[in-house]
């Protein structure tokens, strides 16, 4: 305890409330919001739910590989073909495959 932030930090302790405190402090009996609440400064809590939902909807870059990939899914009988280059690795299969 030689550093001047240690003994900083043991001088004046973070505060340990109880998840009593906790649920008082938020106003939240949802565990969820509750670890958020008590980790998360408010500001980044705000700009996360402006934000909304994760995208889950991934529009299929354009590349050489994948270009290549669509003209054989075009041409090939075969129910599988796999692509592998240094940058990726890519397996497609057809329905019912």
């Amino acid at each position: 305890m030689s550093s001047s932030r240690a003994k900083e930090v043991v001088a004046n302790p973070p505060e340990q409330p109880t998840i009593e405190e906790l649920r008082k402090r938020y106003g939240t009996k949802n565990d969820d919001e509750l670890i958020l609440r008590a980790l998360v400064p408010e500001h980044d809590l705000k700009a996360m739910w402006a934000a909304g939902p994760v995208a889950r909807d991934y529009p299929l870059l354009s590349s050489p590989e994948l270009d290549e990939a669509r003209r054989l899914m075009k041409v090939a009988n075969s129910p599988v073909v796999q692509i592998r280059s240094e940058a990726m690795n890519l397996t497609l299969r057809r329905k019912g495959a």
